[in-house]
């Protein structure tokens, strides 16, 4: 007899891929936070200014500052080279992400259950997909294997960007 598979919505892929995303993004935006004030803080003693600043037409300011960005001052000349080598790499994680965004569509595309995704994505991921319930995985290990290997590369990214999000936090 045909058992039929469940039928996963697109809303239900959208929102799986969000939710790795956002985990991914969460601990990246307070990293970045928690640079941006300790630069923002360095700034304000060396300036005494707002614990804000202005940098290539941004306004960066610490997160306990709530004003306008036309009241900041352009960075101190001595942070510069400092907060360039920031914005380098948040660059550099903007590239990750959307390798991580990849995988996980790969991963949404080939799931036929919920535990496929446990077993095709990081462990580091699973607290942001849904519960896998009396869910079982209908992928082979060869076919798990087989898609590990072919996104190899991505799936150490994510690995490594949560790291390093939490490292720099």
């Amino acid at each position: 007899m045909y058992e039929s598979q469940p039928n996963y919505s697109r809303y239900f892929a959208i929102n799986i891929k969000n939710g790795v995303a956002d985990l991914i993004l969460n601990a990246f935006n307070e990293s970045k936070q928690n640079i941006i004030d300790r630069v923002a803080l360095k700034h304000r003693e060396l300036t005494g200014t707002l614990a804000g600043f202005r940098y290539k037409r941004e306004a960066y300011s610490h997160q306990n500052v709530k004003a306008p960005g036309f009241k900041f001052k352009p960075l101190h000349p001595s942070l510069v080279n400092e907060f360039t080598d920031h914005l380098d790499e948040w660059q550099r994680h903007e590239a990750r992400q959307l390798s991580a965004e990849s995988v996980i569509i790969a991963a949404l595309n080939k799931m036929k259950t919920v535990a496929d995704l446990y077993h095709l994505l990081p462990d580091c991921v699973h607290s942001a997909l849904p519960d896998k319930g009396e869910d079982y995985s209908t992928l082979s290990q060869e076919a798990i294997d087989e898609f590990k290997h072919q996104h190899e590369e991505e799936l150490k990214l994510i690995k490594l960007q949560l790291v390093l999000n939490t490292m720099k936090a």
